[in-house]
């Protein structure tokens, strides 16, 4: 990401998002609940939205040329549980009375050098959980931002060779190539095996294989519905199809849950 702040790295906005993310947990927020988003175009809009993701809450993005009237009805009518906002909508925000509080994403306003708010900041929720990492993420490290740190970056020839090869077969002379022979709209098969139970000593485990990984690589869409439970824990089905099939796989998607029911 390249922004007026710099550049950051890849791993660099893993780090950030993740500690983001359980900034969130830390207020409150559990999977389902809404979270309002009042921000430009910056590294922060981008951190909030997937901080979002990976705490299973629902985003509700704001328009930047709401009134405060606005800002408090949708919120309150969407379920905002936290609103995040830059620093320049801090008075148009005051009249929104969120269960969970306010931050603020940039912390910077272009109009003015003073702050209009005291509310903490995204920044501030990272350099915290950083500094309490034994208490905010006891069971995870952060291994994998580390040693993404270590490699030689997005603009690595090698990384760049890789990453045209992986699109090349996972896409058109994978999917694409598998719809083909088939004669088929769709690839239809488990997302994966039944889900693992929390291991904070061995880690996670995985009892099979996953359909995840071709769309993932491909760019192409993936769909995945519940199936089922096994033992009392989910399983779901995944439409996997060529690139822009969206709407076809959501089709199919609502077309299974019908007949499952």
């Amino acid at each position: 990401i390249i922004d007026d702040e710099g550049s950051m790295t890849f791993a660099e906005l893993d780090d950030a998002v993740n500690a983001t993310a359980n900034g969130l947990l830390a207020m409150g927020i559990k999977g389902g609940d809404g979270v309002a988003i009042l921000a430009r175009n910056h590294r922060w809009f981008l951190i909030a939205n997937y901080a979002c993701g990976r705490v299973g809450a629902r985003t509700i993005l704001l328009n930047t040329e709401f009134s405060g009237p606005q800002i408090r009805d949708v919120a309150a009518r969407e379920g905002g549980k936290v609103i995040i906002y830059d620093d320049e909508y801090s008075e148009a925000v005051k009249l929104a009375e969120t269960p969970l509080g306010k931050l603020r994403a940039l912390a910077v306003n272009p109009d003015t050098d003073e702050s209009g708010s005291t509310d903490e900041t995204l920044a501030d929720l990272i350099a915290f959980n950083k500094a309490h990492a034994s208490e905010e993420m006891p069971l995870f490290g952060q291994e994998l931002f580390e040693m993404a740190e270590k490699t030689g970056g997005l603009a690595d020839p090698d990384y760049l060779a890789a990453l045209a090869a992986g699109k090349r077969l996972a896409g058109p002379e994978g999917i694409d190539r598998l719809l083909a022979q088939g004669g088929v709209v769709a690839l239809v098969a488990p997302t994966m095996g039944p889900a693992g139970l929390i291991d904070p000593l061995l880690g996670d485990h995985f009892v099979s294989g996953n359909t995840d990984g071709l769309p993932a690589i491909a760019g192409y869409p993936h769909l995945t519905v519940p199936m089922g439970a096994v033992q009392g824990m989910p399983v779901g089905l995944s439409f996997i199809g060529p690139a822009w099939s969206e709407a076809s796989l959501l089709a199919l998607g609502y077309a299974f849950e019908q007949a499952a029911r």
